[in-house]
């Protein structure tokens, strides 16, 4: 517990009906001073000293004369408490069970029951789960039906080419290239050769297009100098001065 140096466990609780005058009776003097001892009075309970921190069993001592006034406190089954002659509790009623029979699945599967319900629903739909046709092989098919010809034929290529390679292995041949030296360089040159000549038409015909560019610039610039120029601007007319 926060703030408390030294924790002590919880002991009995006597409950007693108490003195009716002001002074303590000779009960609650007796125990008040025994340590680990609770006292409460029958018509005063609380729930926190019947069932500390919310578990029940604490050991409770009760007296004869407190136990015998828990009728008239809280009432029975039979009729409530006169509230006017004992002082008891108007609001409180006790706790008591709905069903006069808890077997509720007894009570279900009665023939009285069952014969006022209606009867169970056959051939309801059900919707259908999407399957993927990536992990399902017969989702697949029923996409692609040439798959399962298609899978069969990598299998079989890959178990022919297995068994060839081990039988290369096992005769001590090394097993051949798909594409030899030779072809790989064969290969390489044609496609320099390719690149090559594109870029060489690329270049040409951006040198085509600056030279055309450039003459086009250099006529239209002759033609600007070789026209009069009579268009002068005019300035905004000056006004005499006023004296």
């Amino acid at each position: 517990m926060r703030n408390r140096r030294y924790v002590q466990r919880r002991g009995p609780l006597l409950v007693h009906v108490g003195s009716s005058a002001g002074e303590p009776s000779a009960l609650e003097r007796g125990f008040r001073n025994i340590e680990g001892i609770e006292l409460a009075v029958v018509s005063r309970l609380n729930l926190l000293q019947l069932a500390p921190g919310g578990h029940l069993g604490r050991f409770i001592i009760w007296t004869d004369k407190a136990f015998a006034a828990l009728n008239s406190i809280f009432g029975t089954y039979g009729g409530s408490a006169d509230a006017k002659a004992t002082g008891a509790k108007t609001k409180f009623r006790l706790p008591q069970s709905i069903m006069a029979n808890a077997d509720v699945a007894r009570i279900i599967n009665s023939n009285e029951v069952q014969s006022k319900v209606n009867a169970k629903k056959s051939g309801t739909p059900r919707s259908q789960r999407k399957q993927n046709p990536l992990t399902n092989h017969g989702a697949l098919l029923k996409l692609n039906p040439y798959a399962k010809v298609s899978i069969r034929a990598g299998i079989k290529g890959h178990t022919l080419g297995r068994i060839q390679k081990k039988k290369v292995v096992q005769a001590g041949q090394k097993p051949k290239p798909k594409h030899t030296r030779a072809q790989k360089r064969k290969f390489l040159k044609t496609l320099q050769t390719a690149t090559l000549s594109t870029a060489g038409q690329r270049g040409e015909a951006f040198l085509a297009s600056f030279d055309y560019i450039r003459s086009t610039t250099v006529k239209q610039q002759a033609e600007a100098l070789a026209k009069p120029n009579n268009s002068r601007k005019k300035g905004p007319a000056t006004q005499p001065k006023k004296k």
